[in-house]
């Protein structure tokens, strides 16, 4: 794997190996926070703060108020999963499907 990939499969497989301690810890419950992203990290993560702690969301932007469900909590950070965009950023981009003749789909470029 390329270094790339490799960081997100690394990232995906400690959301999921950490939720089972994360419900273990809360009691079996998950645990859903109201976070406004304030920045974007060096790895594409949004960056908000909980509880004074900085809180790294994958898929998040700047400026969207989201849900996230906390997947691990360190003494220094706190790894969240986007549940829910509550207020989407200005610079979210929906993705267009289109169809091409031979009926299979493509998504066409996002404009700049």
């Amino acid at each position: 794997m390329d270094e790339l990939k490799w960081g997100q499969y690394a990232f995906t497989q400690l959301i999921f190996m950490n939720e089972d301690k994360m419900k273990k810890k809360n009691g079996g419950k998950k645990l859903n926070v109201l976070l406004t992203i304030k920045k974007i990290g060096i790895n594409g993560e949004g960056i908000g703060y909980y509880k004074k702690k900085i809180t790294f969301v994958k898929g998040a932007l700047p400026d969207e108020v989201i849900v996230c469900e906390i997947v691990e909590e360190t003494p220094k950070y706190i790894i969240g999963k986007l549940v829910k965009v509550k207020e989407p950023s200005p610079h979210r981009v929906e993705i267009k499907k289109e169809f091409s003749e031979s009926g299979s789909i493509w998504f066409s470029p996002c404009k700049l």
